[in-house]
Order: structure tokens, then sequence, then C-alpha cells
């Protein structure tokens, strides 16, 4: 908005911001998506794999909002989906460790300059700072090449890790990397990776 007074873009400075979908207008994405798929009855299971209700379908749910389970005490949050087993892992309370992870992979990035940084070229790792939601605050992350293909580096995917845990990485996210105020470039997030939950289990049993 300061950018559009500055260029003389009032009217559309003082235009109230959307922050939603504007083909879906006022109503309830649940109802939405219901219009395209069909119910799919599942159930609800803990991080011990216990059942701990049931749901309409593991499409109706993202990672990380409050999964409505009846009859418990505390209340649960999707930790991860699984479409094969129509499974929705949900762990208790909003702040548990198991939606909390360090890294994730991405599809192969779009750089704005249509050059790849030259760290990455020369098989280093690249120092910038990520966001992967709309106005959140930026984070330092390292960007690493996945089976660097030297001839075709634009086809290669990427391996991020931030220095600080990330809530509810989804698949289907972009990334946008920036280097202080210039923005670097994107990247669609594939898959999300060990939850902190998971790590000090792993971590545990290794002990």
């Amino acid at each position: 908005k300061k950018l559009a007074v500055e260029a003389g873009l009032e009217r559309t400075a003082s235009r109230k911001e959307s922050m939603g979908l504007c083909f879906v207008g006022k109503r309830e994405f649940p109802k939405l998506i219901n219009e395209y798929l069909e119910e799919k009855p599942g159930f609800f299971v803990n991080l011990d794999g216990e059942i701990v209700g049931e749901h309409k379908g593991h499409h109706f749910f993202t990672i990380g909002q409050r999964a409505r389970v009846g009859g418990q005490p505390v209340p649960y949050f999707v930790a991860c989906k699984d479409p094969q087993s129509n499974t929705v892992t949900v762990a208790e309370g909003s702040e548990h460790p198991a939606l909390y992870c360090l890294s994730f992979t991405t599809t192969p990035p779009h750089w704005i300059s249509g050059k790849q940084p030259e760290e990455l070229v020369r098989g280093q790792q690249l120092q910038c700072d990520m966001r992967y939601r709309h106005q959140q605050t930026l984070l330092k992350c390292t960007l690493e090449v996945l089976e660097a293909d030297t001839e075709h580096l634009e086809r290669c995917s990427l391996a991020v890790k931030c220095d600080r845990p990330m809530r509810a990485v989804c698949p289907g996210q972009y990334a946008v990397f920036y280097h202080e105020d210039e923005c670097l470039g994107s990247a669609c997030i594939t898959e999300a990776g060990r939850s902190l939950w998971q790590l000090k289990y792993v971590s545990s049993r290794v002990h």
C-alpha cells in the first residue's frame, strides 16, 4: 500500500484487502469441497496409532488445522494425512512438536533473475531468508540442490533447512526466498521433513 501511495495510486491503496479466494465467496470451505468430492468416512488416529474418532474424508482437512474430535478432553490438531488409508493423524494441542518441522523439499525453483544463484551452481549451500505463508515473518534458511545435475541444474529440486521450527508445512504451499529486500524466487513444497516429535522419537529409539 505504501508503494501504491508513492506511485500515486491512492484508489488502489485504499481498497480493502482480500485474504480469501474470490471465487469461493461466503461459502464455507468444507461445503465447497463437498460439491466436488464425495464424503469418504475414515478415522482420526492419535500419534500412538489409536483410533480417537471418525471423519468424513481426509480431503476436508489441512495440516495444522483443528480437528473437531468429539468426546475428547483436549483439542486435537491435524499432524498428517494418509490418502491411501484415509486416516488423519492428530496431535494434542496447537503447539505439539508433531506440528513442527525444520526442513522440507521443493520442486525445481523459479529464479526471478532467470539464473541459478552462483552458490548453487558451485555446489554450495545458499544462505537466505524464506517465508511460506502470506505476511509471515522471514525465516533464516539454507538451500541445497538435490541430486545435482550440472548440465540441467534448472531441473533440480531443493532441500530447505530452517534455523527455527516451522509449523504446519504442507505440500502445495510455495516457499519464497529473499536476500535482504530482494525476492530471489520461489518453489512449490513437495514434502515436509520429519516433525520435531518424530526426530525426538527416532533419537530416543536409537539411544
